[in-house]
C-alpha cells in the first residue's frame, strides 16, 4: 500500500477512506448527472433556447453548492461550509477542499479568492493566518475533480500542494478511481483503524508515464479505490 494513501487515510480518519471516496465521488457524480438532464430543457424550451456554453457549469456548480451538506447524513463526523460560495469540508484532522479542473489536476487553474487563502504557501511566521481563520490546526488536502457534459464525472484526485505560477505544485497526489472493494470487518487482523481504512483501498492500474495511473474502469462504477500516481514528493514533503 501506498505511503500516500497511507496518508490520506490518516488525514481523513475517523472516516474510512473508502466510505468517503465513495460518498464525495457520488456526490460528484450525481451533480453531472443532474446537470446534464437539465439541458435539454434548456434547450427546447417553447419560446426558443435559453442555454449557453456556460449553463452545464452553472446547474453543476449550483446543485454541488446547495446539496453539499446532504453529505453529512452519510458522513456524520464530517462538517460542510459553504460561507464562501464554494464547498469546504472539514473532518477533524483536514480540511477537503473539492475544486473543478477541467484541464486535470497539472493543468492551469483560476485563482479565486478562497483558493488562494486554502494553496498559498502558509507563512510560518504568522501567527494568525486565513488558512487557519478557516482550518485552525487542520491540513488542507486538495480535490480536484473534472468532468464535462458529455462524459460526466471523468476524474479524481486528492493530495496537498501550492499554488504555483497559475497551477498546483503537488507535494503528493493519489488518484481515486474504480469500484469500491468488499468492506472489511472492523478490528480485523489486529490493525488500527487508520490502517483498516488504507487497507480498504486497493491500487488499481499500471503508473503511465504522465504521471497519473492508468486504472481500469474510469470512474464509471462507483468510486472508491485508490491507484496511485508518481508525483514525486517534495524534499521534506
Amino acid at each position: 500500500m501506498s505511503r500516500n494513501v497511507d496518508r490520506l487515510a490518516s488525514m481523513v480518519h475517523p472516516v474510512s477512506l473508502t466510505e468517503f471516496v465513495a460518498t464525495v465521488g457520488q456526490w460528484l457524480r450525481d451533480a453531472h448527472e443532474a446537470a446534464q438532464e437539465l439541458q435539454p430543457f434548456r434547450r427546447q424550451n417553447q419560446r426558443g433556447s435559453w442555454a449557453n456554453n456556460t449553463s452545464f457549469g452553472t446547474d453543476r456548480y449550483q446543485y454541488l453548492l446547495r446539496t453539499a451538506g446532504s453529505l453529512v447524513a452519510d458522513l456524520p463526523d464530517l462538517e460542510v461550509e459553504t460561507a464562501h460560495q464554494s464547498v469546504l469540508f472539514k473532518l477533524p484532522r483536514a480540511g477537503i477542499y473539492p475544486l473543478s479542473v477541467p484541464h486535470g489536476p497539472d493543468g492551469p487553474v483560476e485563482a479565486r479568492d478562497l483558493r488562494r487563502q486554502l494553496m498559498d504557501q502558509r507563512q510560518e511566521w504568522a501567527l494568525f493566518d486565513r488558512q487557519y481563520a478557516l482550518l485552525g490546526e487542520r491540513q488542507v488536502v486538495l480535490m480536484p475533480w473534472s468532468g464535462s457534459d458529455v462524459d460526466g464525472l471523468t476524474g479524481m484526485w486528492a493530495g496537498q500542494g501550492v499554488l504555483a505560477d497559475g497551477r498546483i505544485a503537488w507535494e503528493w497526489r493519489v488518484q481515486l478511481v474504480g469500484a469500491i472493494p468488499e468492506p472489511r470487518q472492523p478490528g480485523q487482523g489486529g490493525q488500527t483503524a487508520e490502517a483498516e481504512a488504507a487497507s480498504d483501498v486497493r491500487a488499481v492500474g499500471d503508473v503511465g508515464a504522465a504521471g497519473d495511473v492508468g486504472a481500469a474502469g474510469g470512474v464509471g462504477g462507483r468510486l472508491g479505490q485508490v491507484s496511485v500516481d508518481e508525483t514525486p514528493e517534495r524534499a521534506g514533503g
